[in-house]
């Protein structure tokens, strides 16, 4: 699947991996151009957006478009597609001291293109982001056997910050993946679309304020989706009944076919803890004509 996400992981966009027809819809871009034209056609142009996508997408034709059509981008690129512009070599730049970096800059376009030594040589395109400030990245070295400070232009700091969120969604999914196995080919694409909607559920839980009261990681949110929705359809006779405490609120205070109903045998009252004979027949929980009403209000 080709996602679009926030920096958070929240996915916003998805398209199923099509072959290399995918390469076909815009010819002059190539595939990871044709793709990331693909994935932000439905994104509305009311709002400034920042792209960060890795090197199977970059190239200098999809930025010159990502400009013309008002998107910032950043990402970085393959030394094969810098179409020869005058930038320090790779592998010289390869002996050069940890830190350094060479740049240069479209006047037309105002397309970025850095070249800077790391552990290894890396080269970022960027249309929205500069070199300065120059900041300051840690990193091990062998040779002093502790850790430095290297000099790190602007643009790949804020590449590091912003990119990863489709990694991270990636992480998420496989962490807790959905265990049913298929040979139907249409399966991947539905189980996908099922773990990336708790994913999302899950990135929007987190900034609500219930948060802040009871923080449940993904596993235990994943728990109670699938106890909420066993709550909801649960039938009286193949379930037994539960205590007050079980029910959870998504159930208890929908405000969705809570009828009350006789039974056989007397249960104590969720409400008032006396004995009745009446319950609710989605909530399965003892309650009195008068407690009911009550024990479903917030």
């Amino acid at each position: 699947m080709w996602a679009l996400t926030t920096s958070t992981a929240y996915l916003i966009q998805a398209v199923p991996y099509q072959g290399a027809s995918t390469g076909k819809t815009i010819p002059e871009l190539g595939m990871g151009g044709s793709v990331v034209m693909d994935l932000i056609s439905e994104l509305p142009r009311s709002t400034k957006y920042n792209l960060y996508f890795d090197n199977l997408f970059t190239s200098l034709s999809l930025m010159d478009r990502l400009t013309k059509e008002g998107f910032g981008a950043t990402g970085t690129l393959r030394s094969s597609r810098t179409e020869k512009a005058p930038i320090i070599d790779q592998k010289v730049m390869s002996k050069k001291v940890r830190g350094s970096f060479d740049y240069m800059q479209d006047k037309l376009s105002g397309c970025l293109m850095v070249r800077w030594h790391d552990n290894s040589v890396v080269t970022v395109l960027s249309n929205c982001h500069s070199i300065k400030p120059i900041g300051n990245a840690k990193r091990w070295s062998n040779k002093e056997k502790k850790s430095i400070l290297v000099d790190q232009p602007n643009v790949i700091s804020q590449y590091n910050r912003y990119m990863g969120g489709v990694d991270r969604l990636d992480q998420n999914i496989a962490t807790y993946r959905i265990s049913i196995r298929s040979k139907k080919w249409w399966w991947q694409v539905v189980s996908f679309l099922l773990s990336a909607s708790v994913n999302n559920a899950w990135m929007l839980y987190r900034l609500s304020p219930s948060y802040a009261s009871q923080k449940l990681d993904l596993l235990e949110f994943t728990r109670r989706i699938a106890n909420c929705y066993l709550q909801r359809d649960r039938s009286h006779h193949t379930l037994p009944s539960l205590a007050t405490g079980q029910i959870l609120p998504e159930v208890r205070f929908d405000g969705v076919q809570h009828i009350s109903e006789s039974i056989p045998k007397q249960r104590r009252c969720g409400e008032c803890g006396k004995k009745v004979k009446r319950q609710c027949m989605k909530c399965h929980v003892a309650l009195h004509v008068d407690c009911f009403a009550r024990y479903h209000s917030k």
